[in-house]
Order: structure tokens, then sequence, then C-alpha cells
């Protein structure tokens, strides 16, 4: 049997963020689309923690949608402002940091979620295994 023990901690921390960024979201003007984000990735907690299959595609969509557009927006506002863009690099790197660990937060989501949910293999018997 599968531990659901990573299901739940990628559940658990998607719970955190999609709350925290929907509570800044309504408390900030004009941002509603990271609030609809992190509500179908709060979607998907919510099946994580029930261990529905169908909780795999809030997770991949959320995945798919934020990580391609932090990386473009982010070249894309390193190019126009230039290198370093905080005073020195060092304030640069760190500036990168949320967003790297952001990405890097999707891809073992992605991961954890794709290894709990697919599908078991049948045992192997001698007939099929030679």
């Amino acid at each position: 049997m599968k531990s659901p023990w990573g299901i739940y901690t990628v559940a658990a921390l998607s719970t955190v963020y999609s709350l925290l960024t929907i509570v800044y979201a309504t408390r900030t003007a004009g941002q509603r689309w990271p609030g609809v984000f992190a509500a179908l990735l709060l979607i998907g907690a919510i099946g994580l923690f029930l261990k529905r299959r169908w909780a795999r595609l809030p997770i991949y969509l959320f995945s798919v949608a934020v990580v391609p557009t932090w990386v473009v927006c982010t070249i894309w506002f390193i190019t126009k402002a230039g290198w370093p863009y905080y005073t020195t690099t060092l304030a640069s790197v760190l500036g990168l940091l949320p967003g790297v660990l952001l990405c890097s937060g999707c891809a073992v989501a992605c991961w954890v979620v794709h290894r709990h949910f697919r599908p078991t293999e049948p045992p192997t018997t001698v007939a099929t295994r030679d």
C-alpha cells in the first residue's frame, strides 16, 4: 500500500499557499487572476485530502499555468530592466528565490501526485516474466 504522507504534505502546503493567495488577491485592487488560480489549487488540495484521482487535474493545471507564466514574465522583466534589476546581484538573486521555490514546489507536487495515483502494475508470474 502506498504511503499517503506525500499526498497529505502536498495537500497541506497547497491549502496554505492557496488560502494566503486568495486573501492577498481579495485585498489587492485589480488582482483577481492569482485568486482564480489559487482557488483551482485549493480544489485540487481538497481532492488530495479526500484521495480522489480527479485531484491530479487541478494540480497539473495550476502548475502548467503558473510555472511558464512566472518564467516568461521574469525573463521579460529582466530583459527590460537589465541585470541586476535591484541594486546588487545578491539582492536580485534573492528576489528570484520565491519564484524559483514556487516553480520547484509545483514540479515536486506534480511528481508526488503522479507517483501516488499511477495505476498499479499487475503482479508478474513465472509465465509472464519469461
